[in-house]
């Protein structure tokens, strides 16, 4: 009855998207069937549907993070690790979903989108 819309900040949820400007996460619920749907009769074409977790794994996640460590603060960067994978490949990882589509490019395979095969 009040849509789908949901604000997260500091671990909490609330569904007002005009406190915490600029410091909480914005999501809702999508039909992603209707958005294909939508955007083919727009003229766009389907590259792809995957989840956060095999996005980010395809980008290369994990090596942007080891690459991104800090030499000396092996515990901190453990824990940055951890805290990362926990929580976007993790958490989040199944729960988000991403839709990629194309216009006026031809179709090619896209690193977010290499574990489709």
């Amino acid at each position: 009855s009040t849509g789908t819309l949901l604000c997260f900040h500091k671990h909490k949820i609330n569904e007002d998207p005009y406190i915490n400007i600029g410091k909480q996460d914005i999501t809702a619920h999508v039909n992603f069937s209707a958005l294909c749907l939508w955007g083919h009769k727009s003229g766009l074409e389907y590259s792809g549907f995957t989840n956060q977790r095999h996005f980010l794994l395809g980008l290369g996640f994990m090596e942007y993070i080891r690459q991104t460590a800090i030499k000396g603060q092996e515990y901190e960067n453990y824990r940055r690790e951890l805290f990362l994978v926990n929580t976007l490949i993790m958490e989040m990882g199944s729960k988000f979903k991403v839709l990629i589509q194309h216009k006026n490019i031809p179709k090619q395979q896209l690193s977010g989108l290499k574990h489709l095969g």
